[in-house]
């Protein structure tokens, strides 16, 4: 490539990167904030993404075929009644729904194109319409209405019906829009707009536009009984209501409006506004039953109604509610808000509103990084999170409560249970957490999930859940039925299973949703279940006071709880606690429904102490006579013997005559020891002997109640007579036997008889302990002392394992049991005898059959490789032969230098050889010095014998080829593919060695060289570098008259013409012929370089030609091999251990080398040009070249021609002529 061609492209380089980096520092500049979606935006700014938080345009469209299975955090509680959907195929909303007087669900939102809305096809005018539908009440499309414009977004956000079910439509739009066939809009700008769809058509039937010359939206509707019609929302600059004025020249924020339209008149009665210096939105508002109008919404800065409430908070937002009458008069109002969270966005805003059946007020909205409300202060766990506030109707608060996660969660919808309970509903992303133990996830993180959530009256969560499509879902209304079933709509995405039913969404589609909250899955929704969180289908409820008894804890309502209660669904609404009611406390009432009032187990008729003690059971230890009285309590003769408790010596047992053996405080009917001994009669075998003692271990060793001394002959019970029994006070309560006793003398085996057999050798240590009985061990008769008798039971005297008929040495233990003796001593354990051992102390060699020291078994320990051969290897094998003594075993066919045989077995210092060449690898002998024969290229295989040992010599001359680590220098071959050249003193590419054997006599005395026929390229001036062509070395002062071309000494490899010099040829005049001779080439070579075409520079196969450089053509290159660091100099037959270095490019220093690029040698022979196809095709024994200033690849033949690279890797030969 030219230097101008890498100059433009490093210029389209530097430009795309300065493009880039430019695009980076733009983009990397706009800073980014996180709005308040649904309130916050600049006020000339009415785009989509305006009234549509959090939706974009470019979400994930999804089909039935590419639809996810969804699964559902935490809804397992709704059941669903019914589910409809419907939309276009972009993004489509619904804002607001409400019930006609029919049960009808009106809905109201937009639909960016033409839609289906069950059989309804709906058409609209542009990207973004209004849409106002209808559904039965079980969940049937029944009409729907659009109306809107192709030049901008056009929405409703608020609905009313009035008094005949006519459904009134609150929004913006843009342009002219026609409401029917009757009625075109034509705005200024943005107008808010009133629009009404006839009931019984379902068709518009009359609309309205207001506003002024700048923004004007209607956010939300009222219509009263009079169908007077109420306004809210905002505008920019100046508005008209009618006749009716707002707004102020130095402020053109959004401001606040709420206004009234007469019908009767057909005109606007008022319009109020608020004034301040920052932004005021209204959202939402609703009637209270008085027939007030409360108003939400929030300001930014100080912003003030009436002259008379301000809401200034530090916080950047403040939620605000406030209350009008129809007449316009303003009530009061209500603010909240944060502190100053030192420039970071915070605060609340409040978007809806909804008033219970006892004209509370419940506000709904989000709160920012931090807000207050009465007392409580809340922080955000992420960026917005949910707030529900209630307020009495004087504005007094009640509670507020909060809700969310570490994402942006947003309120979009309030709603209301017959019984009070709020109703929730929004978006969430990430995770949402309600109270203490409501927690929820969202499908996929990165996209928001709808929500719908419960909160009791004291302001608590009670359940939530979320669900979903694949990308964003909302709850944006909530209607509840009178008979407390849930209906939410919003926009869904992807697919999603209402109950039973899928719905598909081609992106953000509209739904609608009835179904039942039933936290404990029991088919009794929550607000019908007298027990909401136990599951209990029958709802049975004992005492009917509205709560089941599954969950009740007095099902009975006698104020003992029913884990008491004994009689859990007993007798209804009375107190247990008065004993005079419930003598035993037992929950069953005495006079009606217990038979036990005392609770001792005796009923009532049968119990002579009715009233008695209670809670106490009647047995025969408590009650001996089983009457209901408690023995001890309260009856006087438990026996019912005729004698009082007090003097009866049985008291409990019936005996009027009062026997008593031995005198003691009880009569022997109920004296279990009349003797007195201490052993109960039972067990006693002398019961009514020896009295007043006491048996214990010494007096009674058997312990069966007769007494050692006096009365007892068998002291331990075990049937031998004292006067026999060895162990008379020893273990009792056992028989002698012959199983018991093996030597009959009264003492049990084994237990107190340690020599079972009387042999004298206590059991422990008796082989025989139940053997031959009452002899005696002398040594004699029992060799090994086993406590077996040797004639009569031992079978193997010395008790070596061996029976004495097997024993070689039946009285001497030993182990062996190899070889010609068995049981006789084996000290190493081998199995062999000690004296048939070879190896007697080493257990795992025992013979040795060359007798070379080396055990014959090859898993032993120095086992002989070489059994039936005496030898003296000790390092790669033992025992085999070792000539040179070093330790290493001679080779063999069975082993060789590669199994770790002496690759030199003759030389002691060598015994590797890692190349094979005769050299071994070892450098210094163990003797001092250098070791004999040792390789100075170890992994090379060479045949170096001068300068080094067994390194390559490519030329057989004996001297080294040059390597990394051995240059020219260190006494290499400066000319190493030239066998009768090897050094070069004066470093001009001329040799030493001369081949004219005339210069023998002057050269030697030099010293310089040695005289070589035929030597290569002799030098004539050894010591005088000089490197031109057709010098041979000499200078022109120095060089001789040649007559003869062979007088130089040699072949030379310039073509040489006669050197003699004409008459009158001074040294001058040479200089001069010389230095014209190369002016003249040099000037052709410019020409040829000017007019002949320039080779190409290296291309992308230069890598693979490097990588090849110095390697011979003709031959498929090989690739280098690593490079190593190289050694210190080394004397010869010195190598270092590295790996073998590729062959370094040792191109003469001639004069064809140091010529300018693109001359030619002159003593080569021209031929004609040629282009061979590849390297391949090259002459062979060249050489190639680093690759010049342009990039090309040269090649130098043997005979000195060039050759270069072409582009395309084919080659042409240089021609310096040009021809």
């Amino acid at each position: 490539m030219s230097e101008s061609y890498v100059r433009s492209a490093f210029s389209v380089a530097a430009l795309m990167i300065v493009v880039s980096i430019s695009a980076l520092i733009s983009s990397s500049a706009i800073v980014t904030t996180d709005s308040i979606d649904d309130i916050v935006a600049a006020p000339d700014n009415l785009i989509r993404d305006f009234f549509h938080p959090g939706k974009s345009d470019n979400q994930v469209e999804l089909n039935p075929a590419q639809e996810l299975a969804l699964q559902v955090v935490g809804m397992r509680g709704a059941n669903t009644t019914w589910a409809n959907a419907g939309g276009s195929e972009n993004n489509d909303a619904i804002y607001e729904m409400a019930y006609d007087s029919q049960g009808n669900i009106i809905i109201c939102g937009s639909i960016f194109v033409d839609s289906q809305f069950g059989t309804i096809e709906v058409f609209t005018e542009g990207l973004g319409d209004i849409l106002v539908a209808s559904l039965s009440p079980n969940g049937t499309w029944l009409w729907a209405e659009s109306a809107g414009t192709a030049m901008a977004w056009d929405e409703c956000r608020g609905i009313a019906i009035d008094k005949d079910d006519n459904v009134y439509a609150s929004g913006y739009i843009l342009g002219n829009v026609s409401f029917g066939d009757n009625y075109t809009l034509q705005p200024k700008v943005y107008d808010g707009y009133v629009a009404r769809v006839n009931a019984t058509t379902g068709k518009w039937d009359w609309a309205m536009n207001y506003g002024g010359f700048d923004i004007d939206v209607g956010w939300d509707i009222l219509v009263d009984d009079d169908l007077n019609i109420y306004v809210t929302g905002y505008y920019q600059n100046f508005t008209n209501f009618g006749t009716h004025s707002l707004g102020t020249p130095e402020n053109n924020d959004p401001r606040f409006f709420l206004a009234k339209y007469n019908w009767t008149v057909e005109d606007w009665d008022w319009a109020k506004s608020s004034y301040g210096n920052g932004l005021s939105i209204a959202f939402q508002m609703t009637f209270d039953q008085n027939g007030d109008i409360y108003v939400v919404g929030y300001n930014t800065g100080s912003e003030t109604w009436n002259n008379t409430f301000t809401s200034n908070h530090a916080s950047t937002y403040s939620g605000v509610v406030v209350k009008y009458d129809t007449d316009g008069n303003f009530k009061w109002g209500k603010s909240y808000g944060g502190g100053n969270t030192f420039m970071a966005t915070a605060g609340i805003y409040f978007n809806n509103v909804v008033i219970d059946s006892q004209n509370r007020v419940i506000v709904g909205g989000n709160v920012l990084v931090e807000g207050t409300v009465g007392s409580k202060t809340y922080y955000t766990v992420g960026i917005w999170d949910v707030l529900v506030v209630r307020l009495q109707s004087d504005g007094t608060l009640d509670w507020s409560t909060s809700a969310g996660g570490p994402q942006d969660d947003r309120l979009q919808a309030l709603g209301l249970m017959p019984n009070d309970q709020v109703v929730v509903g929004g978006r969430m992303r990430d995770w949402m957490k309600m109270g203490n133990s409501i927690n929820f996830s969202s499908i996929t993180p990165q996209h928001n999930d709808a929500f719908i959530g419960q909160i009791d009256n004291s302001g608590y969560w009670i359940w939530g859940f979320s669900f979903g499509g694949n990308a964003n879902d909302s709850t944006e209304a909530i209607l509840i039925t009178s008979d407390g079933y849930h209906i939410g709509a919003g926009y869904f995405s992807g697919s999603y299973t209402f109950g039973n039913s899928m719905h598909y969404a081609t992106d953000e589609d509209i739904y609608v949703w009835k179904f039942a909250w039933d936290e404990d899955n029991d088919s009794v929704r929550d607000y019908i279940d007298n027990c909401r969180i136990v599951a209990n289908q029958n709802q049975s409820d004992w005492d009917s006071d509205g709560s089941g008894d599954a969950c009740e804890t007095d099902d009975d309502n006698d104020l003992l709880h029913d884990v008491l209660d004994d009689c859990q669904f007993g007798y209804i609404g009375w107190n247990s606690s008065n004993s005079s009611l419930d003598h035993d406390e037992d929950g069953c009432h005495d006079d009606i429904e217990d038979l036990d009032d005392d609770n001792d187990g005796i009923f009532d008729v049968l119990d002579n102490c009715q009233w008695g003690l209670s809670n106490w059971t009647s047995t025969h230890e408590l009650d001996q006579d089983g009457d209901g009285c408690h023995d001890t309590e309260e009856d006087f003769d438990d026996d019912e013997d005729g004698i009082p408790d007090a003097d009866d010596n049985c008291p409990l047992s019936a005996n009027s005559g009062q026997e008593n053996y031995d005198g003691d405080s009880q009569g022997d009917l109920c004296d279990i020891d009349d003797d007195q001994d201490g052993v109960i009669d039972q067990y006693d075998d002398c019961p009514m002997n020896e009295t007043n003692w006491t048996s214990d271990g010494g007096t009674d060793n058997d312990g069966d109640g007769c007494n050692d001394l006096l009365e007892d002959a068998d002291d331990d019970n075990d049937g031998m007579l004292d006067v026999d029994d060895d162990c008379p006070s020893g273990i009792s309560d056992w028989n002698v036997s012959a199983d018991t006793d093996h030597d009959w003398d009264g003492c049990k085996n084994s237990v107190e008889d340690n020599d079972n057999d009387n042999d004298e050798v206590i059991n422990s240590f008796d082989d025989c302990p139940m053997g031959t009985t009452n002899w005696s061990n002398d040594g004699i008769i029992d060799n090994d002392v086993d406590g077996c008798h040797d004639i009569s039971e031992d079978l193997d005297d010395d008790n070596d394992g061996f029976p004495d008929n097997e024993d070689d040495c039946p009285t001497n233990a030993g182990g062996s049991y190899l070889g010609q003796l068995k049981g006789c001593a084996d000290d190493d354990g081998d199995g062999w005898g000690d004296y048939s051992d070879a190896f007697p102390f080493d257990g795992t060699q025992w013979d040795d059959g060359d007798d070379d020291s080396y055990g014959d078994n090859p898993f032993g320990t120095r086992p002989d490789a070489c059994p039936l051969i005496g030898g003296n290897s000790t390092k790669d094998r033992f025992g085999c032969t070792d000539t040179d003594g070093d330790g290493y075993s001679d080779p063999d066919d069975d082993w060789t230098d590669a199994d770790g045989a002496d690759a030199l077995p003759m030389i002691f210092d060598q015994h590797q050889d890692s190349d094979k060449d005769g050299y071994g690898d070892k450098m210094y002998s163990d003797k001092g010095g250098y070791a004999e024969l040792s390789d100075s290229c170890v992994y090379v295989a060479g045949n170096s014998t001068i300068d080094r040992q067994g390194c390559l010599d490519f030329d057989g001359d004996g001297y080294s080829d040059p390597d990394s680590d051995w240059t020219v220098s260190h006494g290499a071959d400066r000319f190493q593919y030239e066998a009768s050249q090897w050094r070069d003193s004066d470093g001009d590419g001329y040799g030493d060695n001369w081949g004219n054997a005339t210069w023998n006599t002057t050269r030697t005395e030099d010293g310089i060289g040695q005289f070589i026929l035929n030597a290569y390229k002799p030098d004539l001036c050894p010591d005088s570098p000089y490197e031109f062509a057709l010098s041979h070395g000499c200078s022109p002062a120095e060089m001789p008259s040649l007559t003869d071309p062979t007088d130089v000494g040699g072949s030379s490899g310039d073509d040489f013409s006669s050197s003699k010099e004409e008459p009158g040829l001074s040294p001058l005049k040479m200089i001069l012929m010389l230095f014209g001779g190369l002016l003249v080439v040099g000037l052709t070579t410019v020409i040829v370089l000017l007019t002949k075409k320039k080779p190409k520079g290296s291309t992308k196969a230069d890598a693979e030609w490097d990588a090849r450089d110095g390697s011979q053509v003709g031959g498929e290159p090989e690739e280098s091999p690593a490079s190593t660091t190289s050694g210190t100099t080394a004397s010869p037959g010195e190598k270092s251990y590295d790996n073998y270095l590729e062959e370094e490019s040792t191109a003469d220093s001639t004069a064809e080398t140091e010529v300018e690029f693109g001359e030619h040698p002159d003593q080569t022979e021209l031929v004609e040009p040629t282009t061979v196809s590849t390297w391949e095709d090259l002459p062979a024994g060249g050489e190639y070249t680093e690759a010049d200033d342009s990039g090309t690849v040269w090649y130098k033949t043997v005979e000195g021609e060039y050759w270069y690279r072409n582009e395309d890797d084919s080659w042409s030969f240089f021609d310096s002529d040009g021809s």
